[in-house]
């Protein structure tokens, strides 16, 4: 890895003086700041850095420089990584290959907490939830990025992780769910450092034993029996003939609205009874559909209980998506290959400030965008309000069934009178006869 300092114009091959206006808003006087760049020993043809390194730290002024003067190369961090200053002080320890690493519990955790996302998402739009339930789906979710970045970046904090994702969101005009991302940001957090809860603490204590594998899911039970009042027959009713196990559940139910009518240790609760109508199996996510409203974050445990339960295998979730997306979680990553996404967040954050063009992000996908949240942690993420976005696909499709009908209609016309011309009777043909006599000799 070679390592040179050079300006901006230098790094983009051209005199950065002959583009400037006179008195703009970049303009400068004297020496041109020096960037630390980082180069592949073998150089390849886009003749750019790998990596650099802003001088001062600015990546700011960089990337408005880079948009102002050589916006043939924006966003440039789909050709080179930014090196920000807070993530990493040492680049060049970073340039070798990252084995990410998960524990299998992690596994299973981002699995379950993904798909508790997108059946959130379905059922605040009141849509099928298995048709949402896809991988490209898992991929856009904020589990993928949390545990993406956990397995590459362990020593991160999930905060700085889940707020970048949160902001990516809002500068797409998404919605954002920050109820869904303050429960998984807590979730990963506890799976972090490991650390026991003190047991004053009630429920919280309970749940960080279970996040963190220490106890088992029956023995949450009987905590949660007896933290509602003592109810355990209730309890053991889920465990009974399972024609009985859904009036038990909603015997549950109303035992936790009544004790938490909202928030979220009654998402937890009536999340964790849900799971035990069958362990693991992820069917009855529907009954939880009813409570979005009060408790936003109750399938996001389901699915967290279901991906911790005994008998859940990453192969058997939705297809086998679970462990499609185990794979790309543990995707070997190196600082020393190229981007492949279509920006990076801090180029976003930049340009986002004037209206977003798809001539300057370049997106390879129509309304959506592949963004590296950090190094190594690229996700996609929609462009424009999802809900729009369903609706204008709908109206797609809509028109599209239309234009079938019409040519089914078309083309069963032209059959018919193809029909019609074969069945007409050909005109009877007469032998000719010669009227003109021969002279008789």
């Amino acid at each position: 890895m070679r390592k040179t300092k050079l300006t901006t114009s230098a790094i983009f091959g051209a005199d950065l003086h002959s583009a400037q206006l006179h008195n703009d808003l970049f303009s400068k006087e004297g020496r041109q700041a020096l960037h630390e760049c980082f180069w592949a020993d073998a150089e390849d043809s886009l003749k750019l850095p790998l990596a650099l390194r802003p001088a001062q730290g600015d990546a700011e002024s960089l990337f408005a420089e880079a948009a102002t003067y050589f916006p043939s190369y924006t966003p440039i961090t789909a050709y080179m990584r930014v090196l920000e200053k807070d993530f990493f002080p040492e680049p060049q320890r970073k340039f070798r290959e990252i084995s990410p690493y998960l524990s299998e519990l992690e596994l299973k955790s981002a699995v379950g907490l993904a798909i508790g996302e997108i059946l959130t998402a379905s059922a605040r739009t009141a849509r099928s939830s298995i048709e949402n339930v896809s991988y490209g789906a898992a991929r856009r979710t904020l589990a993928f990025t949390v545990f993406r970045t956990a397995a590459l970046h362990g020593s991160l904090e999930s905060d700085a992780v889940v707020e970048r994702w949160l902001r990516i969101r809002e500068i797409m005009g998404l919605d954002s769910p920050k109820e869904q991302a303050a429960s998984i940001s807590w979730i990963r957090s506890i799976q972090r450092e490991k650390t026991p809860t003190p047991p004053e603490e009630g429920l919280r204590s309970y749940i960080s034993e279970i996040i963190c594998g220490r106890q088992s899911l029956r023995w949450l039970s009987s905590q949660l029996a007896e933290a509602l009042g003592g109810i355990h027959k209730e309890v053991e009713a889920l465990r009974g003939p399972f024609d009985d196990r859904i009036a038990a559940f909603t015997i549950l139910v109303d035992a936790v609205a009544a004790r938490f009518p909202s928030g979220e240790f009654g998402a937890i609760c009536i999340a964790f009874f849900c799971n035990e109508i069958l362990p693991g199996s992820l069917t009855h996510h529907k009954l939880l559909n009813p409570f979005v409203s009060l408790y936003p974050t109750a399938l996001v445990w389901y699915g967290l209980f279901a991906s911790l339960s005994e008998k859940f295998e990453l192969r058997d979730s939705f297809s086998g998506i679970g462990l499609k997306m185990a794979r790309d979680l543990l995707q070997p990553f190196s600082m020393g290959s190229r981007p492949t996404c279509d920006i990076a967040f801090s180029e976003l954050e930049v340009l986002s400030r004037l209206p977003l063009k798809a001539e300057i992000i370049k997106p390879a996908h129509a309304r959506a965008c592949s963004i590296e949240i950090l190094p190594g942690v690229e996700t996609v993420f929609r462009i424009g309000n999802e809900e729009e976005s369903r609706t204008q696909t709908l109206e797609v499709r809509q028109l599209m069934d239309d234009q079938s009908r019409r040519n089914d209609h078309l083309r069963n016309l032209l059959l018919e009178a193809l029909d019609m011309v074969s069945d007409r009777k050909t005109p009877t043909q007469y032998p000719s006869t010669n009227r003109s006599k021969r002279l008789r000799s």
